[in-house]
């Protein structure tokens, strides 16, 4: 939504709530922008969800808003919600909010993620752990690790998607 804040804020909360689950994930993504109680607690009710894509989202998003906004922290809400997920998507998207609040025993999820048979799944790990580089409690030793496994990881990829996901870490610094 291209709109100020105060108007942008409402459109996404009550689209949240649409019956089309596309919408409701994409308006989870989108609230990740706007750190405010209303969105914490819309987002802490999404991440129990019908949908996982919904579910996901709002995780990713929390993550995003618990990250920059300390008196908005409430991490016991991600891990209590963890606890009752099946989707291994949606596990994927708690392993990245997770390791960007400061939880990098969660990256070794991701890597091995990595060598999962589903491409799409190789995929979503290379570029959430993309992401999780960008994070600045991320330690210089997990930085080393998630890159030379990406390297690693890059030389027996054979899928084009995740093989371009992966040629991203010759430009990373």
């Amino acid at each position: 939504v291209n709109a100020p804040r105060e108007v942008a804020e409402p459109i996404l909360l009550n689209l949240a709530e649409d019956d089309d689950f596309l919408v409701r994930a994409n308006a989870c993504d989108s609230l990740c922008n706007f750190a405010s109680e209303k969105v914490v607690e819309t987002l802490k009710r999404k991440l129990y969800d019908t949908n996982y894509l919904v579910r996901g989202y709002s995780v990713m998003s929390l993550g995003d808003i618990f990250c920059e906004n300390i008196n908005l922290r409430n991490e016991n809400v991600l891990y209590k919600a963890y606890q009752m997920e099946k989707s291994l998507w949606t596990k994927g998207c708690y392993w990245y909010a997770f390791c960007v609040l400061g939880n990098e025993k969660y990256v070794d999820d991701l890597l091995l993620l990595m060598n999962h048979r589903v491409y799409h799944f190789r995929c979503f790990a290379v570029n959430t752990l993309m992401n999780i580089l960008e994070a600045e409690s991320l330690t210089k030793a997990t930085r080393e690790k998630i890159l030379s496994k990406m390297k690693a990881q890059e030389k027996l990829e054979k899928e084009k998607s995740v093989k371009s996901s992966l040629e991203k870490i010759r430009t990373y610094k």
